[in-house]
């Protein structure tokens, strides 16, 4: 497979996720290709286009294989594998209203993921793929955030000036410390949470007129999002 520098008629334009419980939906504009390459990985790890490239090299999968084997299909279906690939046809692109889906089961719960999208040509005379580069990584590149859904209640006693909040989150495979984080109403301060708290009821006193809710820390966006 050949690695090229960005060229402006191989641009991915107007990448879009449409995530929903039973699928996710993408979708994408762009001026010429013979076909797309969309890997799909954790995005709490750093992926190389030029590191992926390697390891299909080394696992002996051809670009005859990926540019002619079945759609739909993880052409990288390895055990512990750092990513998913799907190869789709433009033709087949255009004739699905250029959209692509990928069913719920492929993405295993509580894994945010990236997805990274690249138009090809494939040269079918000399079995090669041509990979062609964005001009800025973020052209090509999405997030599928986890979506954090909290539990919140309260005990109030009669006539008492505080209250206990009951706040459970879910346990999330691992979770980098202090990503999620509480905030009491009136306090200037945020409290981030530790993986030790997750999974599990938090009892929090609070002035009984105050309520709590939960953020997420600005650089930990694209891993989590509250629902």
């Amino acid at each position: 497979m050949r690695i090229e520098d960005f060229e402006r008629e191989y641009q991915i334009r107007e990448f879009q996720v449409k995530s929903q419980r039973l699928q996710t939906e993408l979708s994408w504009k762009f001026k010429t290709a013979s076909h797309f390459l969309v890997f799909i990985y954790d995005s709490r790890y750093e992926f190389e286009i030029e590191e992926a490239v390697e390891m299909l090299e080394e696992e002996g999968i051809t670009d005859k294989e990926i540019a002619t084997g079945k759609p739909k299909t993880n052409l990288y279906p390895r055990e512990n594998g750092k990513f998913q690939l799907y190869c789709v046809r433009e033709k087949e692109f255009v004739q699905d209203k250029k959209t692509m889906v990928i069913p719920g089961q492929k993405l295993k719960k509580g894994i945010p993921y990236e997805i990274s999208i690249y138009c090809c040509e494939y040269d079918a005379e000399i079995e090669e793929l041509s990979l062609y580069l964005p001009e800025k990584p973020e052209d090509n590149r999405q997030y599928i955030p986890v979506i954090i859904q909290p539990e919140i209640s309260y005990e109030k006693k009669l006539f008492s000036r505080t209250a206990t909040c009951i706040l459970k989150l879910p346990k999330l495979e691992e979770y980098r410390d202090g990503a999620i984080m509480y905030h009491v109403e009136g306090v200037k301060a945020d409290i981030p949470l530790s993986a030790a708290c997750l999974g599990r009821e938090l009892y929090i006193q609070v002035p009984a007129k105050d309520s709590v809710t939960v953020r997420i820390r600005e650089e930990y966006k694209k891993y989590y999002k509250k629902a």
